[in-house]
């Protein structure tokens, strides 16, 4: 794991943005731009491996941990991580929205998580639900990971000093 030598001191936000300089812009066939993590940053792509569980990767799943590194890369703490994921934004437009539900099938149990809430006035605010529900469960796993290798970090650090 490629972390700084003063890891010792290493913060959620510190982490995250460590990870935000490992992103590189780039443009899709078709115009578009999305943001990706460079090749040869292993422990950052176990990180997003972690953050998406079970879930096949795929260009998505690193533009969505940019967005939520970009949400939570000022916070020093878990608690602090955890209260700005929940300000996440989904995507707005029609085309982003349905373009996400599509790429895995898994997205549509958040649809239906926020089918089940019933305070959307129609359809595009529930799918835009639904994105918000995805992202925050994302970015809680990623919290957790990036938590989890403070704790090792530290753990290596006073095992040194010991």
């Amino acid at each position: 794991m490629m972390m700084h030598e003063s890891s010792h001191r290493q913060t959620l936000g510190s982490l995250c943005r460590v990870m935000l300089q490992n992103y590189t812009r780039h443009t899709r066939q078709d115009g578009r731009k999305y943001w990706d993590l460079r090749e040869d940053v292993d422990w950052q792509h176990q990180l997003v491996m972690d953050a998406y569980g079970e879930r096949m990767l795929c260009p998505e799943a690193y533009a969505s941990v940019f967005r939520i590194l970009m949400e939570i890369y000022i916070a020093e703490n878990r608690a602090q991580a955890e209260e700005f994921l929940d300000d996440i934004e989904p995507y707005a437009a029609a085309e982003e929205l349905s373009g996400w539900l599509q790429s895995s099938t898994q997205n549509l149990d958040y649809l239906t998580r926020a089918l089940r809430e019933r305070h959307h006035r129609d359809g595009a605010e529930a799918l835009a639900r639904a994105h918000q529900l995805f992202l925050i469960e994302i970015g809680q796993n990623l919290i957790e990971a990036l938590s989890r290798m403070i704790r090792k970090a530290h753990g290596a650090v006073r095992a040194v000093s010991c």
